[in-house]
C-alpha cells in the first residue's frame, strides 16, 4: 500500500545504525509502535536515533579513562541489559540516570543533546508523546553546543519536528503548528545565511539531510493543516515542499511520486481521524445507564 512506503528518501538514509545505537534501537523495536503512522515519520524518527545514538557513542569512547564517562556507559550497559530482559520501564530509568549524570558532570558536552534526543525517541516509539516532550525541548535548548552552523539547525529542525508530531498527537494542535512554523522559520533562516556565505562552507552531506528534515516537517504541516480544515495554508506548506524537492538533488527526479504520496498521508489520516470519531460515538453509546 502506497502511504505505507513513505517519501523515497536516498540510499544513505536507509543505512544501518552503529553498534552504539543497540540499546535504543532495540527498545524501538520492542513494540509494534508508531509516532504518527506515516512511514516517512518512522524514517525521521530512525535518524533522530541513529544521530543521538552515534554522538553519545563516539564522545563517551573519546574519554573511557574518565570515573564519570565509566559511570554513564555502566548506566547504559544496564539499560541495555533489561532490555534484553524485556524491562522496558527499568531500561528507561536507568537510561535517565545516565542522562541525569551527563548532564550535571558535562553539562557543555553536546552529547547531552544527543542522548536527551534518544530517551526522546523512545518514548516516542512506545507511544509516550507526553514523556517524549520534555527530553526533545532539553535537547532543542542545547543545540548550541553543537558549533558547526549547518549540523546545529538540522538538529534544531529535527527536534522541532518531533516535537511538533508529539503535541500533535497529545491533541495539542495548536503547539504543533507553532513548532511547525519555528522549524521552517529556522531552514529559511540558515538558507538565506548559506546563500552568503562561501562554498566553502557549505557540506554537501549535512546539507542533503537538511532538505530531507524539512521536507518531513512540511509533510507534516501539509497534513495537520489539512486536518485542522485550513486547505490554503495546507495548499501553501505542499507548494513549499514540492518546491524544496525540485531543487534537492536527491529529490528532484521524484516530486511526482512525492505529490500523490502526500496525498496519500492525508487520505489515510482523515480515515483515522473517523475512525476516532466512530469510536468515540461507540464507547458513548455502550455506557449503562
Amino acid at each position: 500500500m502506497a502511504a505505507r512506503r513513505g517519501l523515497l528518501l536516498p540510499r544513505r538514509v536507509q543505512q544501518a545504525a552503529p553498534a552504539s545505537a543497540a540499546p535504543i534501537r532495540a527498545l524501538s523495536n520492542a513494540r509494534d509502535g508508531r509516532s504518527d503512522g506515516f512511514y516517512v515519520s518512522k524514517k525521521a524518527v530512525k535518524m533522530t536515533l541513529v544521530l543521538g545514538a552515534a554522538l553519545t557513542g563516539a564522545l563517551l569512547y573519546l574519554e573511557r579513562e574518565n570515573a564519570d564517562r565509566k559511570k554513564i556507559r555502566y548506566l547504559l550497559e544496564l539499560s541495555q541489559l533489561s532490555l534484553e530482559k524485556g524491562d522496558i520501564e527499568q531500561s528507561m530509568r536507568e537510561r535517565e540516570k545516565a542522562y541525569d549524570l551527563l548532564k550535571r558532570k558535562f553539562p557543555q558536552d553536546k552529547s547531552v543533546i544527543a542522548m536527551a534526543m534518544m530517551i526522546g525517541v523512545s518514548y516516542e516509539k512506545t507511544e509516550q508523546f507526553t514523556e517524549a516532550i520534555p527530553f526533545y525541548t532539553e535537547a532543542l535548548k542545547n543545540v548550541a553546543l553543537e558549533t558547526r552552523l549547518v549540523h546545529c539547525e538540522d538538529l534544531r529542525v529535527l527536534m522541532l519536528d518531533r516535537l511538533g508530531q508529539c503535541y500533535k498527537q497529545t491533541g495539542d494542535p495548536e503547539a504543533a503548528v507553532e513548532h511547525f512554523k519555528q522549524a521552517i522559520e529556522a531552514y529559511d533562516q540558515l538558507k538565506g545565511k548559506l546563500s552568503l556565505s562561501s562554498d566553502s562552507d557549505k557540506e554537501p552531506s549535512i546539507l542533503a539531510k537538511l532538505d530531507e528534515d524539512i521536507l518531513n516537517v512540511f509533510l507534516h504541516y501539509a497534513v495537520l493543516l489539512t486536518m485542522l480544515q485550513r486547505p490554503d495554508d495546507a495548499a501553501h506548506a505542499r507548494r513549499r515542499l514540492t518546491t524544496i524537492a525540485r531543487s534537492s538533488p536527491q529529490l528532484r527526479g521524484q516530486v511526482a511520486r512525492i505529490k500523490c504520496q502526500v496525498d496519500d498521508y492525508i487520505a489515510l489520516e482523515k480515515i483515522r481521524e473517523e475512525r476516532k470519531l466512530m469510536e468515540a460515538n461507540g464507547d458513548e453509546g455502550s455506557d449503562f445507564v
